[in-house]
């Protein structure tokens, strides 16, 4: 089916494929196939340099937001994944870059920067502002979706993200998700709840309402809320 869809688009005169992602700088990563689909070459991010892997995940993003004609647009996510993964292996001046992303228009995006972010500011935990990289996944994690319940899913990453650094000043956070009324008729709750008993040593998972355990856990604790 893919296939077709290629032949049709290769078929129309005039028309300029645009594969996304893509790079200048990384000319070896799209293979020509010929007639067929144009096939991505994923050894060649192995040792890519860190600026060039940024640009790789940027242009897929964006491609996103792009108004343009997307009947012209062949997309590989394993790309932009295969980046991420080699982007979270490299050294702390990723840090900067994944927390702009946070504040990405498109959710698959900040739910992306989100998962890297979390695994850098653990790995490199001696090298970046704690408390700024806690605040900033908190900001995302309490972000109100706007025009799709799928833009909760960077929420979830946010939380996920939280969980692995486990520091007490996401409780006010967690607190926000588990007890405003905005959050009740969404998933985030049971998220925030396990994300809680992580951080304070409670498995609330254990309860016959989570979500409702956790409540009853901070309605006790108040006070307890990092500053």
């Amino acid at each position: 089916m893919f296939c077709k869809i290629w032949n049709a688009i290769t078929g129309k005169r005039h028309r300029r494929v645009r594969l996304v992602p893509s790079s200048d700088a990384l000319p070896g990563l799209w293979r020509d196939a010929g007639e067929s689909v144009p096939q991505a070459n994923l050894r060649a991010l192995s040792g890519a340099p860190t600026e060039v892997l940024m640009e790789l995940c940027d242009d897929y993003w964006n491609s996103y937001l792009d108004d343009g004609d997307h009947s012209s647009v062949v997309r590989d996510s394993r790309i932009c994944q295969s980046a991420l993964e080699e982007l979270a292996s490299r050294g702390p001046e990723v840090i900067a870059w994944a927390r702009a992303r946070l504040r990405h228009a498109g959710y698959d995006a900040r739910g992306d920067a989100a998962r890297l972010f979390g695994k850098l500011c653990t790995r490199h935990i001696h090298g970046c502002d704690l408390d700024a990289c806690v605040a900033d996944l908190s900001r995302l994690a309490v972000r109100p979706w706007e025009e799709d319940t799928k833009e909760t899913e960077a929420n979830t990453a946010a939380l996920t993200a939280l969980a692995s650094i486990r520091s007490p000043r996401a409780i006010p956070a967690l607190r926000q998700i588990l007890t405003s009324p905005e959050w009740q008729d969404d998933e985030l709750p049971w998220e925030a709840a396990e994300v809680l008993g992580e951080i304070v040593g409670v498995s609330f998972e254990e309860s016959e309402d989570p979500v409702e355990a956790a409540r009853e856990w901070l309605r006790n604790s108040r006070g307890t809320d990092a500053a």
